[in-house]
Parts: C-alpha cells; sequence; structure tokens
C-alpha cells in the first residue's frame, strides 16, 4: 500500500519501507499506525522516535558524494536484525525520504543478496525517482561487498 503523507511507501510489505523523517509527534504516531517498530534516522534535523518507545539507529548521512560503506553495513545489518531476528518492521527515513533513502533501501537490497540492478529496480517501482542520478552508489556499495560481481 502506498501513502502520500511523509511520502511513506513499502519495499517489502509490512517489512521495509522508506519515508520523510519524522518531524512532529504525528508522524512517528503515523509511524506507529503503519505497525512500524524500528527506524532508521539518516538526518539530524529529524526527531528521535525512541521517546515513542520505537528502535531506533541515528546514522547521519548528509551527502552520498562520499558514501561510507562502512556506515552503509551498519544500517544494512541493524535492519536485517531487525526484521530477521525481531520481526519489526523498519522504516528508513531522511530529510525528504528521497535520494539518501532510496540509496540506503537499495543498498540493504544488495546487502540480502539481489544485485544493484535489481535493487535499484525494485526501490524505483515503489519509490520512483526516490534514487535519482545516485545509482553509481548501489553500484559500488555491491562491488565492495561482492568484488567479482563486476
Amino acid at each position: 500500500m502506498d501513502f502520500n503523507y511523509l511520502n511513506f511507501s513499502w519495499i517489502i510489505e509490512g517489512a521495509l519501507a522508506g519515508s520523510v523523517g519524522a518531524t512532529e509527534r504525528k508522524d512517528l504516531f503515523f509511524f506507529k499506525m503503519q505497525e512500524i517498530s524500528s527506524v532508521v534516522r539518516l538526518d539530524e534535523n529529524n526527531i528521535s522516535a525512541e521517546p515513542w518507545q520505537l528502535f531506533e539507529l541515528f546514522e547521519p548521512i548528509d551527502s552520498l558524494a562520499n558514501a561510507d560503506f562502512e556506515q552503509i553495513n551498519r544500517i544494512s545489518v541493524f535492519i536485517e536484525e531487525q526484521f530477521e531476528k525481531w520481526e519489526r518492521p523498519v522504516v528508513v527515513t531522511c530529510e525528504t525520504g528521497n535520494e539518501i533513502t532510496g540509496v540506503i533501501l537499495a543498498c540493504y537490497l544488495v546487502y540480502v543478496g539481489h544485485s544493484a540492478e535489481s535493487a535499484i529496480a525494485a526501490v524505483e517501482s515503489s519509490r520512483p525517482g526516490t534514487i535519482s542520478d545516485n545509482e553509481s552508489v548501489v553500484y559500488s556499495y555491491e562491488s565492495s561487498i561482492r568484488p567479482s560481481s563486476m
């Protein structure tokens, strides 16, 4: 299901979503209404989800120009643990819910075994335009974790 509020949409229904980051309590309430249990917060201007008893990973990314693959790995491990180990649906958020969120969602899909091409297609299918001109980051990330994939 796709929502216009906060540019929220599921990438993996009931498990992984992308969205604009929360700036008000009602935004966190919206996440809870979508049965989100965990938040990856990529923007320091968004409010913390922890006071709302949501699990949170805060990994600020201000630009994809200098993508830090160790940071992307930490985010991917957090997402994996949240819904594989604890069965907690996760939302990835940034200021606009677009470029940085889209790239992180695609990189997570690469982390769990998708090719960069199929990961980008999956994210763009659910969230058109969210990766924009940043496909190269996803391909570089794929090369960093699977050097033989090129």
